[in-house]
């Protein structure tokens, strides 16, 4: 195993800030090429999300039609 010289003294030592900064910066190591990080994902759902229809229903007719049915 290589090591680096000036990061001799940092085994053991607790990184505080390790699970967050590998939320953010990591990709899942499990997947190989096809992996993506957290940002990817997000950015990917978001085009999925544009590319499909926007469909928008309104029951606004059927208020009316109970509305004129009480009177």
């Amino acid at each position: 195993m290589m090591t680096h010289k000036k990061a001799k003294g940092l085994f053991g030592v607790p990184f505080i800030h390790y699970e967050t900064l590998a939320e953010i910066y990591t990709k899942d190591k499990a997947t190989g090429d096809v992996s993506e990080s957290f940002v990817d994902a997000i950015e990917g759902i978001d085009q999925e999300i544009d590319k499909q229809p926007l469909i928008v229903e309104s029951d606004e007719e059927d208020d009316v039609n109970s509305t004129n049915s009480d009177t």
